[in-house]
């Protein structure tokens, strides 16, 4: 596994890298495809029963993803230098920084909630409780007669506010996410400095990432047709992640 003295800072490449990303992940995939799919589907099949399990699932689901997720990037790296990754690649990431990317998945965990609660707050105190009453009973046509249209305005009003709200925080945090478990693995960064770190980078090469990950959501509603197209979701993503990774840190 490689590893580097010295805490990288991102620097901004040409948006024409994105397709770079994409087209070298493909390369990856094909070197070794039937790993590649096996790594991909055990992957898939982990996250699908965690969330099986009420409640807790999606707790270890946010925990683990960064852990997981490290595992697929040291795939990648292994694939880069020309060798064939091996399945047990995927699990990296329990034998090295665990901590450290579990509580990446913590960070991000509280991040949502948090971004949950303001909006919780932004429509009980723009609606009240009587807004949430005047809600269900929306679908009542006779309670709806005699509910307060200034109700149902207030409490829509509200919920939009919260929607648009939580829209605007979400890109953030998945910006904040999108390299941590690479800098935190690879580089050794703390949690929380990796998060910040990849925030900083996705916003330096803000172009580069959204041709990316354009290009990469026509791609994958292309291949999801099939199920045979599925397969390759996962793997496509984790080598055009770590292309990318090491475009714009090292």
């Amino acid at each position: 596994m490689t590893t580097y003295d010295v805490h990288p800072e991102p620097h901004i490449v040409d948006s024409s890298q994105a397709t770079a990303w994409l087209s070298g992940g493909w390369k990856l995939f094909m070197a070794a495809p039937a790993v590649w799919i096996a790594i991909g589907v055990v992957f898939a099949v982990i996250h699908v029963l965690l969330g099986l399990v009420p409640a807790l699932g999606i707790v270890a689901h946010m925990l683990l993803l960064p852990v997981l997720a490290a595992g697929l990037l040291e795939a990648s790296r292994i694939a880069e230098s020309g060798a064939v990754p091996p399945f047990e690649a995927l699990f990296a990431g329990f034998r090295h920084c665990t901590g450290n990317l579990v509580m990446v998945g913590l960070l991000t965990l509280g991040a949502l909630a948090a971004i949950g609660a303001i909006a919780f707050v932004i429509v009980f105190i723009g609606g009240g409780t009587g807004a949430f009453s005047a809600l269900m009973h929306i679908a009542d046509a006779d309670a709806a007669a005699t509910t307060s249209g200034a109700s149902i305005g207030l409490a829509l009003g509200s919920i939009l506010l919260a929607f648009l709200v939580t829209l605007s925080l979400l890109p953030p945090l998945i910006m904040a996410l999108w390299f941590a478990p690479a800098l935190v693995f690879f580089d050794g960064m703390m949690p929380l400095a990796a998060m910040k770190n990849s925030l900083k980078a996705c916003l330096h090469n803000w172009l580069s990432i959204t041709i990316y990950g354009i290009l990469a959501f026509v791609l994958m509603c292309i291949v999801a047709i099939t199920v045979v197209g599925l397969l390759v979701v996962v793997p496509l993503v984790a080598t055009s992640l770590y292309l990318s990774y090491r475009d714009i840190f090292h």
